[in-house]
């Protein structure tokens, strides 16, 4: 039995691709991203490609184990040193900034954050030594592709 739902949906998606088509690669792949400003030997972390089949578009995203590990490694310092203090240093004692309008108006445009507290920089220190020395010994961990 088919449902009606899920086939207009199918027929809506054939009727969007003729009307906005990719603009593919010579081997029928469709690459959002630019990546002149790279070098040869830079490192990414992500990316989506995508293709035609059968009249659908598909798009295909993935991140590499590397940066998987590198997200993990935050994680897992994040567990060992825990939550910091709950002091909101960017919206509580910030500064309004204002620009004149006018002789005798003026509008505010920006704000200055004030410095965070001894508490919080001391503990962003100590996670970024837990996640410096996390980094150095390693941490056991197992990273399977998964598929949705």
């Amino acid at each position: 039995m088919k449902i009606t739902r899920l086939e207009r949906l199918a027929q809506l998606q054939r009727e969007y691709h003729r009307s906005h088509q990719w603009r593919l690669s010579q081997g029928g792949l469709y690459i959002p991203h630019s990546y002149s400003n790279m070098m040869p030997n830079s490192l990414s972390h992500w990316d989506d490609v995508g293709f035609i089949l059968n009249g659908r578009r598909i798009i295909v995203w993935w991140q590499h184990p590397r940066h998987v590990y590198a997200n993990a490694l935050e994680e897992k310092a994040w567990q060992e040193v825990g939550d910091g203090p709950r002091d909101n240093w960017l919206l509580d004692g910030a500064t309004k900034n204002y620009e004149r309008v006018g002789r005798s108006r003026k509008k505010l445009v920006s704000y200055t954050s004030r410095d965070p507290s001894a508490a919080q920089r001391q503990h962003y220190d100590l996670l970024n030594a837990t996640s410096a020395r996390l980094s150095s010994e390693g941490i056991d961990f197992h990273y399977c592709p998964v598929k949705s």
